[in-house]
């Protein structure tokens, strides 16, 4: 909630401008998705565009089981892999995406793209598409005319990281994104020292949905919030809800505690969970 409104520089640092006060620092780091051409003018780096490449999908309700759905790919084309079936870890069933250059920030819902989604499981197995319960929309950060990552150091300003033009692949590739930027960073002689007490292991938080009934048992004992139920069609009591908005980070929004516990993001999509808030 603080977004870099300009940035400065003075004696070998960055000076972040912000509407919650200034941020100082000697390397950063230009991940911004689908604004990192912004962040890298500001901050004297090389010039290029990024388009929205944007995109509609679909999620079915878990009365179409996923278990026993593979990823259904079609033939790729060079802009998009196509529109995939898929399984969630949620148990639902995803339908996307479609891939359209489209203003950037534009999150709207297309009717000739969910058209297109719903056409797709047809030709490639069979689903009812009737139990389709909600559509959403998002963009790929697409470097114009390149079409590829842009990862390293900046040639015109070498205390400027780029990872920018990371597109939908960008998930899947995280993990070695970032250790490749470790290697950049230290190539560049960035200080690194390690962090003596850090913690690798990082322990799920209590899911109640899918928790053993002697287990679930517990919990309400332990604290009756873990009783009381707010979103019934994925099973998230209060507890949980709570817990989402005390966490590191914890949640601060009603769209932040849906993504951290899945509450209000069953077929209903809030109709009853919300007013409970």
């Amino acid at each position: 909630n603080a977004p870099a409104r300009s940035i400065e520089q003075q004696n070998d640092t960055f000076i972040l401008h912000t509407p919650k006060g200034d941020i100082s620092a000697k390397w950063l780091i230009n991940a911004a998705g689908c604004y990192a051409d912004v962040i890298s003018d500001m901050a004297g780096g090389e010039h290029f565009e990024i388009g929205w490449r944007q995109g509609n999908l679909l999620v079915l309700d878990k009365n179409v089981t996923a278990k026993s759905i593979m990823p259904i790919y079609p033939v790729p084309t060079p802009t998009t892999k196509g529109v995939v079936v898929m399984g969630t870890v949620h148990g639902n069933i995803l339908i996307g995406s479609t891939a359209i250059m489209r203003e950037k920030g534009d999150l709207s819902c297309y009717a000739a793209d969910i058209e297109e989604l719903m056409r797709v499981p047809q030709n490639s197995c069979r689903l009812l598409t009737a139990l389709i319960y909600s559509q959403f929309a998002g963009g790929r950060a697409v470097i114009t005319d390149t079409n590829d990552f842009f990862i390293g150091q900046s040639k015109l300003q070498h205390r400027l990281f780029q990872a920018a033009g990371i597109q939908s692949p960008g998930i899947a590739s995280a993990p070695a994104i970032a250790e490749y930027m470790v290697e950049c960073l230290r190539n560049a002689g960035v200080p690194l020292p390690q962090n003596p007490n850090f913690n690798p292991i990082r322990h799920a938080p209590e899911d109640f949905d899918i928790a053993s009934i002697e287990h679930q048992d517990e919990l309400i004992q332990g604290d009756p919030a873990w009783g009381r139920i707010v979103c019934r069609c994925e099973t998230v009591p209060e507890a949980e809800i709570v817990a989402a908005i005390h966490r590191t980070p914890g949640a601060t929004s009603v769209e932040g505690v849906k993504r951290r516990c899945r509450a209000w993001n069953g077929r209903c999509q809030s109709g009853f969970a919300k007013p409970r808030r």
